[in-house]
């Protein structure tokens, strides 16, 4: 009888629609159908109580709203509406569910939709008849059975009036509850019974005997055969039986009424049906367990004849044990309690208006006790051994003894029987049945989910005039109301207020003036509006761009998902949401490129159980680049910190300086087939680093920054300037080398031309460049143009074959600088040179080459003043320009890569990864305009051109220049 056992119901978190439902009905199960003893209760007789016109009880109140629940489900206002159902001769058993008409038979209410229970609408064969009311054509109907979770062990009949007309509802044994709530019943010849009523709970299987004494072959011989064998052993006594299988409970059964219909049968105002939901008898005990037998004795050993004599008589045999006594017979199991009857109603008119007859409610009788458990049987002697011709004889009397029987078990008691059921018949005022079940509430929303801003239709019941939605955010602690707009008879339409955040809401609906509001409440889920992805300019619209999501309802615990891929928490209000497009590379791990036609798509991916939102489309420029960002990659110091560092290395160690920058072989050889000239050059180099000149490392630092990039690098900012300014100091004096100035020499010839040329580098290597080819990088170098330094080139020649002090140099070495190079010492006379053999250097250094130091200078100048740039992105600003709009680079004159920086004397409008040179065409010619400086650009200053050294150039091989070696214009 197990699964006659009450099951447990296991409630999920779900709508509020059922929020009294699930507080009373499933946490708090009735006792009826339950074990005896598992809700115990105090025995009392049949009798009623509460005739007083009291006001319900707080539990009464309870059942009332659960009432109130199921009718909210089925989308019920008044009883009314739910016409009679008839139960005659030919009604069925009644199992757990709801029961009620509906204009289309087995189908789910709309209220159900909001539920997440798994509902079920099934016909019967129960009939009645709906009256016909607006949407109804009324008529005869079959009765539609509800079931799902919270009904599984309780049945409800809900009608405006139950006839009982000859029928015996039975209650199935899984219905633990009868509701019925009516407006009115009657009753004529008629009954409700249990399924197992006078019938008793489930023996329990007697237990096997208890266990034998240790027992032997009693009359064959054995390993146990002595001359005197053992004794068996005595049995183990029987245990006693368990008690019974209690017998289960009745059910309760529960009438919510608003008058009594006049009896027919009876002098009396109670028409009700016979009932009869008596507890079962409790089961049978266990039996006691029997007794153990006793063990048999041994058989004694053979005798043995020996030569003239009996060397051994026969054995003596053991003796058997004794038999246990068997166990106490188990009591009865205790009677099941008797179901419980309630009796609401609001016109309780007399109170001699029913007769206790009518109710059978006691308790089932206790089980009868068991018999108790068999005696043990006594175990039998060893037989004596056997004799041994012809000396030894027979010798019976030495058989063992028998053992005693043991005794029959006591009978077990009768069960306790269970308590009788409580009849209570309890007055509700007008005010309660009007309160409860004729209360507002909302049947149905539609839509459920709408986007911020648009309009959901609720159909009310039981409200009309003026109302307002009452809401509260499921997903945080805001609440607030709004005016609804009347549509017609239970209907109002609530325009979302643009104000409100995307959440699940719970909602109610109550009047205008407070004073009514819809008991049940109805969950609704607003989802985010997205609108349109901006940018605040064109060229914003590029990875490492800001863009803004446009819209209504964005919530602040939102991701934002770009392409698929979440890119963090959404950052801006309910109608803006600010972020980065991200930087993600297209070709290899270091190149990004966009054709501009691409769709990229951001949504928001709200927490749950929020629906993401819908993706906004849009496109980026077309680029073509590289995923570096000085931001991040960029060497974080400027380019005056290095210089002024670099500087310091190259006046600590000038000569190791010079010849670490253009090779000790290039030195050696350019030493021996043209010293003059070569330490002519040592000097102007010298010079051209000397703290008092304006010479700078754009060039290095750029070089230096974009090959560390495309060769796997990333980690410029974890240098310090110290670390980094003798190898960028190296790179920068590539500058004054024969193929960096024969490059930037070559683009000063046409700098109409040079600039487009050098741009389509740019864009050549941005757009099909891979890192196989990264020593290709092009270097944008800003250069005067021709005309600002050619002239005062030549005046450096000239001055250079002029000087006095020329001889002097030369015999020095021609004749002295050889052996010093032969022994070892050659590097140590040149960097000592002015205390040389009293060679007046220093009066030659005065009178003979501060002219040339001059003109060197001003050489270097020029040159120096120009500004190198390590482009990583060319964009344009429609799909289809025939060159870039835009070039992006790293300026290592203002990084700006941290706050510090800024502070300390950056342009707070100019970020680290948004210098760009823009590109334009104008008079047929391709030009150049860098906005940050004014000094730059085509038209400005003597005049400028962009030259594309590339990254192998600067940072390769480098030769010592000579006038013949740089081909001028």
């Amino acid at each position: 009888m197990s699964d006659r056992t009450r099951r447990k119901v296991t409630i999920a978190t779900c709508s509020a629609l059922l929020t009294a439902l699930l507080v009373v009905l499933p946490l708090q199960p009735s006792a009826a159908n339950t074990r005896h003893g598992q809700q115990q209760r105090q025995p009392s007789s049949v009798k009623l109580i509460r005739l007083d016109g009291t006001r319900t009880t707080p539990k009464d109140r309870d059942r009332l709203e659960q009432i109130r629940d199921f009718m909210s489900f089925l989308g019920i206002g008044d009883l009314a509406d739910l016409g009679t159902i008839n139960l005659d001769a030919s009604s069925q058993q009644l199992t757990p569910g709801l029961f009620a008409l509906q204009d289309r038979c087995g189908r789910l209410p709309s209220a159900a939709s909001n539920l997440h229970f798994d509902w079920k609408a099934t016909c019967t064969s129960l009939r009645g008849a709906l009256p016909a009311t607006a949407g109804q054509s009324g008529g005869s109907r079959r009765v539609t059975q509800f079931t799902g979770e919270l009904l599984t062990d309780v049945s409800v009949i809900l009608a405006d009036k139950v006839v009982f007309d000859g029928s015996e509802m039975i209650l199935s044994d899984s219905v633990k509850e009868l509701w019925v709530v009516a407006t009115t019943v009657s009753s004529r010849d008629s009954e409700i019974t249990w399924e197992h009523p006078s019938t008793e709970a489930d023996p329990i299987a007697a237990a096997t005997s208890a266990t034998k004494g240790t027992s032997y072959v009693y009359n064959k011989y054995s390993s146990a055969s002595v001359f005197h064998s053992p004794s068996g052993g005595t049995g183990t006594a029987g245990r006693s039986g368990s008690t019974g299988n209690g017998g289960l409970d009745g059910p309760d059964i529960y009438f919510v009424l608003h008058h009594f219909s006049p009896s027919v049968e009876r002098t009396s105002f109670v028409s009700l049906p016979t009932i009869t939901v008596t507890g079962e008898k409790g089961g049978v005990g266990q039996s006691g367990q029997k007794g153990g037998d006793g063990g048999d004795g041994a058989r004694g050993a053979q005798a043995i004849s020996g030569w003239f004599d009996c060397s051994q008589g026969a054995g003596y045999g053991g003796n058997g044990g004794t038999g246990a006594n068997g166990g106490r017979g188990g009591n009865g199991g205790p009677g099941g309690d008797g179901g419980n009857v309630s009796v609401m109603v609001v016109a309780l008119q007399s109170t001699r208006s029913y007769d206790s007859d009518w109710f059978a409610l006691s308790g089932g009788a206790g089980g009868n006790g068991a018999a108790g458990g068999g005696a043990g049987v006594k175990g039998r002697g060893g037989y004596a051994g056997g004799g041994d011709s012809p000396w030894c004889k027979e010798e019976p009397g030495r058989a063992g003894a028998a053992g005693k029987d043991g005794k029959q078990g006591s009978s077990g008691t009768t069960g306790s029987a269970g308590p009788d059921g409580l009849l209570s018949f309890a007055q509700i005022t007008a005010e309660e049945w009007q309160e409860y079940l004729t209360s507002p509430y909302i049947v149905s929303a539609s839509p459920t989910a709408v986007q911020v801003g648009d309009e959901i239709t609720f159909t009310t019941l039981n409200l009309s005039g003026s109302a307002e939605i009452l809401i509260k955010d499921d997903l945080g602690d805001a609440s607030a109301s709004f005016s609804l707009r009347n549509a017609g008879p239970n209907t109002y339409v609530w325009q979302v207020s643009d104000e409100l955040i995307a959440s699940a809401y719970t909602v109610r609906i109550a009047s205008a003036d407070g004073t009514r509001t819809s008991e049940n409440v109805y969950g609704i889920e607003l989802e985010p509006v997205v609108q349109a992805v901006v940018f605040d300019e064109p060229y914003s619209a590029l990875p490492g761009g800001t863009a803004r999501l446009l819209g209504k309802g964005f919530r602040t615990d939102a991701a934002l998902i770009y392409d698929g891929v979440s890119i963090g928490t959404a950052a801006g209000s309910a109608t803006e949401i600010s972020f980065t497009i991200p930087i993600r590379a297209t070709h290899e791990d270091r190149f990004v490129r966009d054709d501009g036609k691409t769709a990229h798509a951001v949504y928001l991916d709200q927490p749950y159980p929020l629906a993401d939102s819908s993706a906004a489309s849009f496109t980026l420029l077309r680029h073509y680049g590289l995923t570096h960002r000085p931001s991040t990659d960029g060497f974080y110091f400027t380019n005056g910190e290095l210089t002024d560092a670099a500087k310091d290395k190259v006046a600590a160690d000038p000569w190791t300086a010079f010849y670490e920058t253009y090779g000790l072989e290039e030195v050696q050889y350019r030493l021996l087939t043209d010293p003059i000239k070569t330490l002519g050059f040592y000097l102007a180099w010298k010079k051209w680093w000397s703290p008092e000149l304006g010479s700078a490392n754009c060039m290095g630092i750029s070089s230096n920054n974009l090959n560390d990039y495309l060769n796997g690098s990333n980690a410029g900012p974890s240098y310090t300037t110290d670390e980094a300014a003798w190898n960028i100091m190296k790179a920068q004096g590539h500058l004054l080398s024969t193929g960096v100035l024969q490059s930037l020499a070559s683009a000063t010839m046409s700098p109409d031309t040079q600039t487009g040329t050098a741009v389509d580098r740019v864009v050549e290597f941005m757009r099909n460049g891979t890192l196989d080819r990264a020593g290709e990088a092009p270097i944008i170098t800003m250069i005067p143009s021709s005309a600002t330094y050619v002239d005062v080139w030549n005046q450096l020649l000239a001055a250079l074959a002029a000087k006095e002090c020329v001889a002097d140099i030369a015999q020095w070495v021609v004749e002295d600088l050889p052996l010093a190079i032969a022994e070892g010492a050659g590097y140590d006379y040149i960097a000592n040179m002015d205390d040389y053999q009293g060679v007046d250097m220093d009066g030659c250094y005065t009178e003979a080459w501060t002219e040339l130091m001059d003109e060197i200078s001003q050489v270097a100048e020029n040159i120096g003043s120009a500004h190198a740039l390590a482009a990583y992105m060319v964009a344009y600003e429609n799909v289809g320009d025939a060159n870039p709009s835009r070039i992006y680079f790293y300026d290592s004159n203002r990084p700006y890569l941290t706050e510090s920086d800024r502070i300390n004397g950056g342009d707070a409008d100019t970020e680290a990864d948004l210098k760009y040179m823009n590109i334009y065409e104008e008079g047929g010619q391709i030009k150049f305009d860098y906005s940050t400086y004014t000094d730059w650009g085509t038209d400005k200053g003597e005049g400028w051109v962009v030259a594309n050294p590339t990254v192998d150039l600067i940072l390769g091989a480098a030769s010592i220049p000579f006038p013949y070696d740089v081909t001028l214009p």
